[in-house]
């Protein structure tokens, strides 16, 4: 037992016995709330959260008076990214859709035009997978906001508002794992009617926004493509332009003749060895 001293606010200086505790060396750690990123999966084990969703773009409102313009319809809010999957195992979440560029409304008025829809807005990437898992999908780009006809004279009508953007995929695992498939783009709106109008011009249509690329996959794995919908075309040139193996190329590059080459010659029957004297 070791006597020491201690003091108190109350009774001052005073003399106790305790027991010695050994004392500890080195920085000490001090605990508190450990905050981790939401949507997330566990540190190990869990699949990502899905991204939300895009809020719509709202409305504008039409130009009544003369010599004047519509307003501007609201921006759409972009899809939120998809949660990565654990560190080991799990999927990555699905990107979040967006949503749709707001419309412009007509304006009556002479000389009183309607501007154009606003753009969709972009979807979220897919979230990325850990060791063993797939990719989350992109989510899918949101529609562009309509043109509306000017009823006035010497007006323009709206153009329509481009699509937007679809997402990216996640990529797949390292070790084993597909890549998500990339988010389809939004559609354009076509363009306000305004042929009934003097000296008036139609808007033209929006243009479609571009899907988004598809996630890379893992050492054991296949990807995909950046469009979920693919048309007959894209995948006619797919199909021609697939890998072949090193040997078949080869031998359908001496099969075929190139440009300027001439015809291989005929084989002939080989020629008696000459007797050595």
């Amino acid at each position: 037992m070791a006597v020491r001293a201690r003091r108190t606010r109350r009774y001052g200086w005073q003399r106790q016995q305790c027991r010695r505790r050994p004392q500890r060396r080195g920085p000490q750690r001090r605990r508190g709330r450990q905050r981790r990123p939401g949507g997330n999966g566990g540190l190990l084990f869990g699949h990502g959260g899905v991204g939300g969703l895009g809020g719509n773009g709202g409305d504008a409102t039409g130009a009544t008076n003369s010599s004047s313009v519509a307003g501007i319809g609201g921006q759409a809010g972009n899809g939120g990214n998809g949660g990565h999957s654990g560190w080991i195992y799990g999927d990555g979440g699905a990107g979040g859709n967006s949503g749709d560029g707001g419309s412009f409304v007509a304006g009556s008025g002479i000389l009183a035009g309607a501007s154009g829809g606003s753009f969709g807005a972009i979807g979220g990437t897919g979230g990325d997978s850990g060791l063993f898992g797939n990719g989350g999908p992109g989510g899918n780009g949101g529609l562009g906001g309509a043109g509306q006809a000017a009823t006035g004279d010497f007006t323009t009508a709206g153009q329509g508002g481009g699509g937007g953007f679809g997402g990216n995929g996640g990529n797949g695992g390292f070790l084993y794992g597909n890549g998500g498939t990339g988010g389809g783009g939004g559609n354009g709106a076509d363009g306000g009617d305004n042929s009934g109008a003097t000296l008036s011009f139609n808007g033209g249509g929006g243009f479609g926004g571009f899907g988004g690329w598809g996630g890379q996959s893992g050492l054991i794995g296949s990807g995909v493509t950046a469009v979920p919908a693919a048309t007959a075309a894209t995948a006619a040139t797919a199909a021609t332009t697939a890998v072949t193996p090193v040997r078949a190329r080869l031998a359908a590059s001496a099969a075929t003749p190139s440009c300027g080459a001439t015809a291989a010659p005929v084989p002939t029957a080989a020629t008696p060895a000459i007797p050595e004297t």
